[in-house]
């Protein structure tokens, strides 16, 4: 949550000082990153879930290690060629984006961001080796100081230095560069010694390939659905356009980084009962963490979406903008928040061995998202486009939701609506409540201050709705009477 709150305060000054075109650009960044995904074929989940299943099956040392070494030769020989085609192909940008700004300036940016996407892929790879090792406190403290790092120094670097987006990058180069230097060093360190040194075993990989590509098929899914629109809308629409489009995103995109401690925490837990007890066991995990997704993610998504105008305001210090952002984060933050509501039932699946179900279901919500965003955008607007993501990840959830439990635990577990739905219509009505009643005028402070009391009531709304903080609360009340007695 620190990553994504340090990350989310300094954009505004980075669009103030580059602009909503050069910061479009600079946002394609983490769009490429996404992108590079793909060719991971499921390396970063399964050497997750094998970690997480060695803290259960022992006397694995060597071929912990051994394992590590294959999937890292792999990372980074395909790490190493994405940087040389991303500056191979530099020099076509300036044809491919509807901009004023010069042709040098964009290419050079394109051949940055190459280098930037190269030093910066592998993490990926460290970050599931620790997770599975259950080190997500250490994971979580790197990220952060590099969180800081990167954004903070790059508005040092934009005010003492320059306001260029060479240098811009150039530090987002050198942080990521130390952040996967970081994460590299940590997980071997937290591997248990071994009498001999890692080598490479590609006979390790023979039975996992099946379950790794299985996961890959979902990660690639996934990537494209929520990653294809920038690129199709980087070229459909005028760049200045694209900037607003793509600020919108980099508030509702946070959104994701919110919920990674959830998963990062219910995965490797599953795993680790599910090779040791069974699947059946894994129920009252998985129900854990759906509440505890539900409770990340309903109070922040309905806040910001019901909020929209106010917090685009906030956010861009009233800018001309400010509106146009606001009507692209309301759709943009809802689908998000629907997307990460299926997170649970996929790493459910992950656990339990197999990825088939989800597969599909995320082929069937890219066939229909990625061609209704081109085409309302391309004949509405991009306003238009984004509301298609809220739309067809929503049916998505609602047709895969009975599916995977049936798979999982031969029943519909109709537990979920409660757990779901009664938070996320008791929070609506609050909010909207909360809206109607917003008083007209508010100066800067007074309209942060409401905002901000939005979103704590909606939490508190939650918090009562949502079975496990409701028990947690009720335990903290009961003790809290019986020692006053």
């Amino acid at each position: 949550m620190l990553t994504a709150l340090i990350g989310v305060a300094c954009i505004p000054i980075f669009i103030r000082v580059l602009g909503p075109e050069r910061y479009g650009i600079v946002a394609l960044g983490a769009t490429f990153l996404s992108l590079s995904s793909i060719l991971d074929l499921g390396v970063a989940p399964t050497l997750n879930r094998e970690f997480a299943k060695a803290s259960v099956i022992r006397q694995q040392e060597q071929t912990l290690r051994d394992l590590l070494r294959t999937f890292e030769f792999f990372v980074w020989t395909v790490a190493l060629a994405l940087g040389v085609c991303a500056i191979a192909l530099a020099p076509v940008a300036g044809d491919w984006f509807r901009t004023d700004l010069p042709e040098s300036e964009v290419t050079n940016a394109i051949a940055l961001l190459g280098i930037g996407l190269a030093v910066q892929w592998p993490i990926s790879l460290y970050s599931g080796g620790l997770i599975g090792l259950q080190k997500q406190a250490s994971l979580a403290l790197i990220n952060v100081l590099a969180a800081a790092f990167r954004s903070f120094g790059a508005v040092a670097v934009l005010w003492l230095v320059s306001e260029s987006i060479r240098d811009f990058l150039i530090w987002q180069i050198l942080v990521s560069a130390c952040q996967t230097a970081a994460l590299a060093t940590l997980l071997w360190r937290q591997l248990p010694s071994s009498e001999h040194r890692a080598k490479l075993r590609p006979a390790l990989l023979r039975n996992l390939w099946s379950l790794a590509l299985g996961m890959s098929g979902t990660t690639i899914i996934m990537v494209v659905a929520t990653q294809a629109d920038k690129i199709i809308l980087s070229r459909l629409l005028p760049l200045e356009t694209f900037g607003y489009y793509m600020i919108a995103w980099s508030i509702a995109g946070r959104l994701g980084m919110l919920t990674d401690p959830v998963i990062d925490s219910v995965f490797p837990h599953m795993t680790e009962i599910a090779s040791r007890s069974g699947v059946q066991a894994i129920k009252d995990p998985y129900r854990l963490g759906v509440q505890l997704m539900t409770l990340v993610v309903l109070p922040l998504a309905l806040t910001i979406a019901i909020f929209s105008h106010d917090i685009s305001v906030l956010w861009t210090f009233g800018a001309d903008y400010a509106q146009t952002v606001a009507s692209l984060l309301s759709p943009l933050i809802l689908g998000i928040a629907l997307i990460s509501l299926m997170d649970v039932p996929m790493v459910l699946q992950w656990a339990i061995g197999t990825s088939r179900l989800m597969f599909l279901a995320k082929l069937w919500g890219l066939c229909v998202l990625v061609p209704a965003i081109a085409f309302l955008s391309y004949f509405y607007g991009a306003t238009a486009g984004a509301w298609a993501w809220p739309v067809v990840n929503g049916g998505v959830l609602i047709l895969t939701l009975p599916l995977v439990h049936r798979r999982a635990f031969h029943g519909a577990q109709w537990w979920y609506l409660r757990d779901v739905m009664y938070p996320l219509l008791a929070i609506t009505a609050v909010l909207l409540l909360w809206r109607i009643i917003e008083p007209t005028n508010l100066n800067f402070v007074w309209r942060c201050v409401y905002v901000l009391l939005a979103s704590a009531l909606a939490s508190m709304v939650a918090a009562a709705s949502i079975p496990v903080s409701r028990s947690v609360i009720q335990r903290l009340w009961s003790k809290s009477l019986f020692q006053q007695s």
